[in-house]
C-alpha cells in the first residue's frame, strides 16, 4: 500500500495533466438553410380515492416542447417542460436545455444529465456546460457547472419537515481517450467543491449539513489482442473531505506537509479520506461457447459527489460461462462467485455470500420454447471486530427458480400462443434453531393465451393467475383472472384497448376480499402531425380493508411540420484554409 501522501501525489498529477487541454475548431458546416422540427405535449391527469388517503395530487398538468433547430447543418435541440404536480402554479418543474452538435462535435447548456464514469460522474443533472469532442478515434469531454447535493437533509426540531439549505455544489471534469471499443484508454478527472457562503450560516443547524469537497482520478482502458480475447479495467481514487471547517484537533505533520504540496487543490483535514474502486472483466469468446472472470472491489467509505448511489465496502470474485449447442436450439448462460465485505476487518462481523444465477433456454422448434432459470445467494456471517459467543454463525439464503413454456401455432392471419409460467423466491435465516420464523417463500403462477387476428387488427389475451405469499408463520394468497382486448378501427387511426381483472384473496385459509380492476384506453391519430391520447383507471377492492380508486389523463400531441429552407449552394459556400 502507498504512503497516503505518495498516493496522493500520483492521484493529483492525473487532475493537473488535464488543466491545458484545448478543443479544436469546426470544420466548415453546410446544409440546409434551416430546418425545424420537433413536438409539444399537452396533458392532464386526475385521481381520486375513497376510504384511504389520497396517494397523489388531484389533478395536474403539464406541457412538454422538443423543437430542433438546425442551421447549415448545426443541430440545437431545445427541451421546454413545465409539469404542475400539485395544482399550484407556485412550485412548478421548469427545465431548459441546449443540445447543438455538428458530426463528432456537441455541446450542452443549461440543464442535463451527464456521465463521464460510474465512479465520479455519473447520472447528475448538471446546470452548467458540456463539451464532447469524438474525431475518429480521438475523444474528449469537458463538463463544467453545479450539481444538486442528492442526499437532503431535514431538521424536524428547527425546521418542521422542511429540508435543510443545501450548499451550492460546483464541479469541474473531463475524459480524455484514445482508441476503439475493444482497445482503448482513458483518463478520467472530476472535482466538486460546496461552496460554503452559499447558504446563510445564521441560524441555521448545520451539524448534519457539512460543506464536502471531492477530487476522483481515474482510467479506463482496454486491450483485445485477439477476437477471442478481451481485457477492460476501470481503475479510479477518490479523496473526500467530509467538512472542508473541520478543526484539526490533533497534530499530524503528515498533514501539515499535504497542505503544503497539494493545499490549492483541495481542502485537507482529518475528515479527509483516500479511497480506492476497482473493475475488471476478462473474457474469452469462440464461436459456440465462452467463459471468462470479473473482479470488483469498491474500499469503505470510498464516495463520490458526482454519483447518487453505489454500493461500498465490497469485493467480488465471479466466474463466468455460456455455450450453444445442436445449432443454437440448447443456450445456457451462469455466473457464480464469492461476495465478501468488511475489507478494512473494522465492522463486528463479515458477510461472505456465494453467488450463482444460471439461465438455460431450450427450443425444439420455433413455435416451442421453455425458459429456465435458478439463482442462489448464500451468505454467511462470522464474527468481526467484536466476537460475541466463538460458536455463533448466521447464514441467509436467497434463492428463485423460474421456468416458463411458451408454444404459438396458427397462421401469420391468425396466431395463438399458450404460456404457463412457474416463479418462486424465497429468503430463509439458517440459524441453531429448527424454527427461526423467518423465512420468506413467495410463489407465482401464470396461465395464459393471447390470440392476434392481423387482418382485422385485433389482440385478446385470457390469463389465470395464482400468487402465494408466506412470511413466518403469515400466509396470503391471490386467485383471480385477466381479460385484455385491443383493436384498431377507422383505417388504423383509432386504437382502442380494454383490461378487466378479478382478484379473490385469501389471509391464512380465510377470505381477505375480492378486488376488481378495469382500465379504457384510446389513442387516435387526427393526422400525421396530431395525436390524442387517454386512459382510465379503476380499482374496487372490498373486505376490511376494502378503498375504491380511480385515475385518468389525457395527452394530445402535435408534431412540427418538417419545415426547410433551400440549400446553400456549396459552390459559394466560403471554404476554410
Amino acid at each position: 500500500m502507498l504512503h497516503p501522501k505518495k498516493s496522493l501525489l500520483v492521484f493529483i498529477c492525473f487532475y493537473i495533466s488535464l488543466s491545458s487541454i484545448h478543443s479544436q475548431d469546426l470544420e466548415q458546416i453546410g446544409g440546409p438553410l434551416m430546418t425545424l422540427k420537433g413536438n409539444v405535449t399537452v396533458g392532464s391527469s386526475f385521481y381520486n380515492a375513497w376510504n384511504r388517503e389520497n396517494s397523489r395530487s388531484p389533478f395536474s398538468y403539464f406541457i412538454t416542447a422538443n423543437p430542433t433547430f438546425s442551421i447549415y447543418g448545426f443541430d440545437i435541440p431545445v427541451s421546454l417542460t413545465y409539469r404542475d404536480q400539485q395544482g399550484s402554479i407556485s412550485n412548478p418543474f421548469n427545465r431548459i436545455s441546449f443540445n447543438p452538435s455538428y458530426k463528432w462535435i456537441s455541446l450542452n447548456l443549461g440543464k442535463f444529465t451527464k456521465s463521464l464514469s460510474t465512479y465520479s460522474l455519473s447520472g447528475q443533472v448538471v446546470k452548467g456546460v458540456a463539451v464532447d469532442l469524438n474525431p475518429g478515434k480521438f475523444r474528449l469531454s469537458v463538463v463544467r457547472g453545479s450539481i444538486v447535493n442528492s442526499f437532503i437533509q431535514l431538521d424536524t426540531i428547527l425546521n418542521e419537515l422542511a429540508p435543510l439549505p443545501s450548499y451550492k455544489r460546483n464541479t469541474i471534469g473531463g475524459r480524455i481517450g484514445v482508441g476503439s471499443n475493444r482497445n482503448f484508454i482513458d483518463l478520467i478527472v472530476f472535482k466538486a467543491k460546496d461552496d460554503f457562503n452559499s447558504i446563510d450560516q445564521s441560524g441555521n443547524n448545520l451539524e448534519l449539513n457539512r460543506p464536502q469537497e471531492n477530487i476522483v482520478i481515474g482510467t479506463a482502458f482496454g486491450i483485445s489482442p485477439a477476437k477471442w480475447l478481451s481485457f477492460k479495467a476501470d481503475l479510479n481514487a477518490s479523496a473526500h473531505t467530509a467538512n472542508q471547517e473541520s478543526q484539526d484537533y490533533l497534530i499530524s505533520n503528515d498533514i501539515d506537509d499535504l497542505r503544503d504540496d497539494f493545499g490549492s487543490v483541495l481542502t485537507l483535514n482529518h475528515s479527509t479520506k483516500l479511497q480506492f474502486a476497482v473493475e475488471s472483466k476478462l473474457n474469452f469468446k469462440f464461436k459456440r461457447f465462452g467463459f471468462g472472470a470479473e473482479y470488483r472491489r469498491v474500499d469503505p467509505l470510498y464516495k463520490s459527489l458526482g454519483a447518487f448511489y453505489f454500493q461500498e465496502d465490497f469485493e467480488n470474485f465471479l466466474f463466468k460461462t455460456n455455450f450453444s449447442l445442436l445449432q443454437g436450439k440448447v443456450r445456457f448462460n451462469g455466473r457464480g462467485g464469492i461476495q465478501r465485505n468488511n475489507l478494512n476487518n473494522l465492522r463486528k462481523y463479515r458477510d461472505t455470500r456465494r453467488i450463482i444465477n444460471t439461465n438455460l433456454t431450450i427450443m425444439p422448434s420455433r413455435n416451442f420454447t421453455i425458459a429456465a432459470r435458478y439463482s442462489n445467494f448464500q451468505t454467511d456471517r462470522t464474527p468481526g471486530l467484536v466476537a460475541v459467543n466463538d460458536s455463533i454463525r448466521l447464514a441467509t439464503t436467497t434463492g428463485g427458480i423460474g421456468i416458463t413454456p411458451r408454444y404459438s401455432f396458427g397462421t401469420k392471419e391468425k396466431r395463438s400462443t399458450i404460456v404457463l409460467g412457474y416463479n418462486r423466491q424465497n429468503l430463509t435465516d439458517l440459524l441453531a434453531e429448527e424454527d427461526s420464523g423467518k423465512d420468506i417463500v413467495n410463489d407465482i403462477v401464470n396461465l395464459s393465451y393471447s390470440i392476434n387476428l392481423k387482418p382485422k387488427e385485433t389482440r385478446v389475451s385470457l390469463s389465470l393467475v395464482g400468487n402465494r405469499n408466506q412470511v413466518r408463520d403469515i400466509e396470503r394468497n391471490r386467485l383471480g383472472i385477466n381479460l385484455a382486448y385491443s383493436k384498431k378501427v377507422a383505417d388504423n387511426k383509432l386504437q382502442l384497448n380494454v383490461g378487466v381483472g378479478g382478484f379473490q384473496n385469501y389471509l391464512d385459509g380465510f377470505s381477505e376480499g375480492f378486488s376488481v380492476s378495469g382500465r379504457v384506453g384510446a389513442r387516435y391519430k387526427l393526422e400525421k402531425s396530431t395525436s390524442i391520447s387517454t386512459m382510465i383507471n379503476f380499482v374496487n377492492r372490498s373486505g376490511t380493508s376494502g378503498y375504491q380508486e380511480i385515475r385518468g389523463n389525457i395527452n394530445a400531441t402535435y408534431r412540427f411540420p418538417d419545415v426547410s429552407t433551400s440549400k446553400i449552394n456549396k459552390k459559394n459556400a466560403p471554404t476554410s484554409k
